[in-house]
C-alpha cells in the first residue's frame, strides 16, 4: 500500500496513531504510513481529533478538509484530504518530513 492514494474528491493518506505519547507531533514516515503521536487517550474519538489537528497543522491544510475514512477505533487509519491531488500531497509530506 502507498502512503498517499487517489480518492474521489482528494487524496487518502495512511496514518499510524501513537496515543498516550509523552510528546505530540508527526514522527515521520515509516512503512508507508505517517506516524503521529498524540498525548490524548483513544477515548470517544478524542485522539482522532488530535491527530487531524496535528496533521492539518503540519501540512498547512485546514482541518475541515480532513475526514477519517477507516480506522477510527484502530491505530492504522485512512484519512481523506479533500481538494488535493495525491502527487501534491505526497510531495508536501516528503518535504515536511525532511525539514
Amino acid at each position: 500500500m502507498a502512503l498517499v492514494e487517489q480518492a474521489r474528491g482528494g487524496a487518502v493518506i495512511r496514518v499510524r496513531a501513537k496515543p498516550n505519547a509523552r510528546r505530540e507531533g508527526v514522527l515521520g514516515v515509516v512503512n508507508e504510513q505517517l506516524v503521529v503521536a498524540v498525548r490524548t487517550p483513544p477515548e470517544r474519538g478524542k485522539a482522532n481529533q488530535a491527530i487531524v489537528t496535528i496533521v492539518a497543522r503540519w501540512l498547512g491544510i485546514p482541518k475541515r478538509s480532513f475526514e477519517i475514512l477507516s480506522g477510527a477505533s484502530a491505530r492504522d487509519k485512512r484519512i481523506l484530504v479533500k481538494g488535493i491531488d495525491p502527487p501534491v500531497l505526497r510531495a508536501r509530506v516528503e518535504e515536511r518530513a525532511r525539514a
